[in-house]
């Protein structure tokens, strides 16, 4: 009998950390891909991580919009309802970086507008100090100056508008669109669906956080992220 108990004793011993580990909380490195991934040469920070919008700032000119009626996420996809004036940014301010944007006007019949704002200044207002890459329809690419923004290129009151370089390379409504903006010290270049489609140079502000217009129309967002190098 104490044979037996002694060869139950040293099994136990065997497979006790066997059988501990596998009941253990996993410790090892696991970084979240959705909002975050690295290799040796870039950083990929997902902006919208495809399922809420709780790391970014929304900013609305009507203070009492009930904001959980005014978008949903759907398939990793956010849609935002028409009728609403503001933006949506990032907390983070950001130099010298990509953005890649997909953008969809999801409402046939009706012109859609909205845009990137990149290098958006303090304090939040409807608008802010930023550059904006105009995904107005018919006008994708354009560039304005927004609320004091000053780059070379911005010339002509009261928006500053930069027109775009080429003929419209934007597809219609219902198809997805995408926009590539490199920024690089004091200048920026703008693709839209991978046309140049404008860029600008000597920029005042090479630093800010970035977000999205929200111009009152229906748009439909997707795969919005940024690669810091």
């Amino acid at each position: 009998m104490k044979m037996i108990y002694k060869k139950i004793i040293l099994i136990f011993i065997y497979l006790a950390p066997v059988v501990l580990t596998a009941f253990m909380p996993y410790q090892g490195k696991f970084e979240n891909t959705a909002q975050k991934t690295k290799n040796e040469n870039q950083d990929t920070i997902r902006i919208f991580n495809g399922k809420d919008i709780s790391n970014l700032h929304l900013v609305l000119a009507d203070k009492d919009v009930n904001i959980d009626k005014m978008y949903k996420i759907k398939d990793g996809t956010l849609y935002f309802e028409g009728g609403y004036k503001g933006y949506v940014r990032t907390n983070e301010k950001y130099t010298d970086f990509t953005i890649h944007a997909e953008w969809m006007w999801p409402k046939k019949g009706e012109k859609g507008n909205g845009g990137i704002l990149v290098y958006i200044q303090q304090p939040d207002t409807v608008w802010p100090n930023c550059i904006q890459i105009n995904f107005k329809e018919n006008n994708a690419g354009d560039l304005i100056a927004m609320n004091g923004a000053v780059f070379k290129e911005a010339v002509g009151k009261p928006k500053d508008n930069v027109v775009k370089l080429s003929a419209a390379s934007e597809k219609p409504e219902g198809e997805w669109n995408t926009c590539d903006i490199k920024c690089k010290g004091d200048s920026l270049t703008v693709f839209i669906n991978h046309i140049l489609q404008n860029k600008a140079t000597k920029i005042k502000n090479t630093s800010g956080s970035i977000g999205w217009q929200l111009e009152g129309k229906p748009i439909a967002m997707r795969n919005i992220y940024l690669i810091k190098k």
